[in-house]
């Protein structure tokens, strides 16, 4: 279990179950999951019906089946609970990770009241997100869209942090060093995200890297996946506002897709 600035790692050998659960791991995240999406992408470039749904709910089946291997490796290994830490003590980690988590509401917060309560506001977000939509077919167009990728943030808020960060690194940490071995699961999280553009994965990486970096000293690993859910929904929302180019007029009730 991680606890303070030093990383123990709960990994204490690699049976032949494991080589081959990370050899999936890698293989399927990294090599299928890129060509998966950009065989989505040319899907919905060509003005497929319900191909963004569809691509979203096969996201999120990918994400599962993964956690769920790598959790069956853990537990078949008698590897003891997952380390959420749940019950550690109050640190100065845990404390940087709930500043972080107010400081992304209250950031997304005022991006969400421009649009809600600014006109001029909102015509700037509508066009910023239309561009972003342009460039990056696999982001919600519609408000039925916008809600299923709300899930899918949620399923990449929780799936992600164990793939990622809790298994990856401390799997790899077994055969390399410890930061080499959280740089390898950085560099793979954020190429999953290329589908994102060059933007969007500088983005990934910022965030990822804080959230690898802060795991890595010792915050508890389920206040990481509170705040990845948080970025996550939140884009959600602000794609919901912007989909299609409207969003509700001042004042007005978000409404149904």
């Amino acid at each position: 279990m991680i606890m303070g600035t030093s990383f123990s790692n709960p990994l204490t050998a690699l049976s032949t179950g494991d080589l081959f659960a990370i050899g999936y791991i890698l293989i399927v995240l990294f090599f299928v999951g890129l060509v998966l999406e950009r065989f989505e992408n040319r899907r919905i470039r060509g003005q497929k019906p319900g191909a963004r749904k569809q691509s979203y709910a096969l996201a999120m089946a990918q994400l599962w089946g993964t956690t769920i291997l790598v959790l069956s490796v853990w537990f078949i290994a008698e590897r003891g609970p997952v380390p959420w830490g749940f019950n550690a003590p109050v640190s100065w980690q845990a404390l940087t990770v709930l500043g972080l988590i107010a400081l992304t509401i209250l950031y997304f917060g005022s991006q969400l009241g421009q649009i809600l309560f600014s006109p001029s506001a909102r015509t700037v977000w509508q066009k910023a997100m239309a561009d972003m939509r342009d460039r990056v077919p696999l982001l919600p167009k519609t408000r039925s869209d916008a809600a299923l990728f709300a899930l899918l943030g949620i399923t990449a808020g929780i799936t992600e942090e164990i793939i990622f960060r809790f298994y990856l690194i401390g799997t790899l940490q077994l055969a390399m060093p410890l930061w080499a071995a959280a740089l390898a699961s950085l560099t793979i999280f954020v190429l999953l995200h290329s589908y994102q553009g060059t933007q969007g994965m500088a983005q990934v990486a910022i965030i990822g890297t804080v959230i690898t970096v802060l795991y890595v000293l010792g915050a508890p690993l389920w206040l990481l996946i509170v705040l990845h859910i948080l970025v996550d929904l939140f884009a959600a929302l602000l794609f919901f506002l912007t989909a299609q180019g409207k969003a509700p007029p001042a004042g007005e009730a978000i409404g149904s897709a």
